[in-house]
């Protein structure tokens, strides 16, 4: 059996991937695409209820998330292992969401968006892939590991800064995000570092302004200081305020081991003058 092909993914879905939590971080992936979407990509598939195809599925449930986000859109996971589309049929009824088993190299249904989460890591040439997709929608959404080192065992590909082009055959890259490694609960661990990428037609970009061209890297650091910055005078304030309560208990320390030494003063004068009669 050959890493990442499909007997592979089908003996997984079969055996352990529940029990490796695969279904919860596949979910946490999707909810954290989804929120960091550039704004005007999300309205514009409400507006036009646009057709989603998750590509490279698994259980479903990124394509379940993105039915409760735009519920108005037809949504179509794909997956290559007959394991994981039973699992997704199963669990996931809804006339809004349909789950189909393809090949990704086979797939020659058009959509409006193409979704790939996590998936093309698995492969030595993610770009063709990648490529091939772009031809079937009209907006091709990436989601990968980001300067993974070392590779998880069954990731094929690096991703970096380099390794995105700036255009895929008739699209162009509109939006790229980094995500910072997120706290995983259900593995009690941390996922390493994701980067999101929107490549879409040249027309599409046209009236773009600089702020939807932006990845808001810039702005989110700023809220990050300032909530830093916020946090920091708190911690202060209440540094502050424990000196403060310190100073008080130092001060009413002093003042009793001062009666305590008048005590002690009183006791010794009066034992002396008792000692002077004798």
């Amino acid at each position: 059996m050959n890493m990442n092909d499909k007997n592979y993914w089908q003996h997984r879905f079969e055996t352990d991937w529940e029990e490796a939590h695969g279904p919860e971080q596949s979910a946490l992936h999707y909810q954290i695409l989804i929120e960091r979407l550039p704004e005007w990509l999300k309205r514009e598939i409400k507006k036009y209820n646009y057709s989603l195809c998750d590509m490279g599925c698994g259980m479903g449930e990124g394509s379940q998330l993105l039915h409760e986000n735009f519920p108005e859109s037809n949504v179509i996971g794909v997956d290559f292992a007959q394991a994981a589309i039973e699992k997704a049929n199963s669990n996931y009824k809804n006339h809004k969401v349909s789950f189909i088993c393809d090949d990704i190299f086979d797939i020659d249904k058009n959509f409006d968006v193409i979704i790939t989460s996590h998936t093309l890591e698995h492969f030595e040439d993610p770009f063709f892939i990648a490529k091939k997709l772009s031809t079937k929608c009209k907006y091709l959404i990436i989601s990968v590991p980001f300067r993974e080192n070392p590779l998880y065992e069954e990731h094929l590909f690096y991703f970096d800064y380099e390794s995105f082009p700036l255009s895929l055959d008739s699209k162009q890259l509109l939006f790229y995000k980094e995500v910072e490694p997120t706290f995983f609960d259900a593995g009690n661990y941390f996922l390493k570092e994701q980067i999101i990428v929107v490549y879409g037609d040249n027309t599409h970009s046209r009236n773009f302004s600089l702020n939807e061209l932006n990845n808001f890297n810039y702005d989110e650091k700023w809220e990050m200081r300032g909530k830093l910055d916020q946090e920091l005078r708190l911690k202060n304030e209440t540094i502050s305020q424990l000196n403060q309560k310190l100073k008080i208990k130092n001060d009413e320390l002093n003042h009793l081991n001062h009666e305590i030494d008048e005590f002690k003063n009183r006791k010794a004068i009066k034992w002396a003058n008792k000692i002077k009669k004798l």
